[in-house]
């Protein structure tokens, strides 16, 4: 999937338009739009999107990371639940764009089933 494929699926998933990633992320609408056409934006504006999209700029690049701003409890959380099918759920869910608080909330109901 491009760059350009991920942040389509993830502003249809939260159904908000490129303009208001854009005012989000404080990039200029000629910028947001040849993002969109596909250029690849530099570092900062990548990591600027990244944070607007609550994911990690590794994820926008390809790679997959956990959102940025999950917390070292959340990983925690995560880890002490002892099953690896909700690490795979949870990494799942970050490659497809879920937000951490949707995320936390995933979290909160696994750890009252334990």
């Amino acid at each position: 999937m491009t760059l350009r494929e991920k942040i389509q699926a993830i502003l249809k998933l939260r159904s908000i338009t490129p303009a208001q990633l854009g005012k989000a992320a404080g990039i200029s609408r000629p910028t947001m739009s040849r993002i969109m056409r596909g250029h690849i934006p530099s570092g900062e504006t990548l990591a600027r999107i990244a944070e607007a999209l609550e994911v990690s700029p590794g994820y926008l690049r390809g790679g997959y990371t956990l959102p940025a701003h999950l917390t070292e409890e959340d990983i925690m959380t995560l880890a002490d639940l002892r099953c690896v099918p909700y690490l795979r759920l949870v990494r799942e869910m970050a490659e497809r764009g879920v937000t951490v608080g949707e995320m936390r909330e995933l979290m909160n109901i696994m750890k009252k089933k334990d």
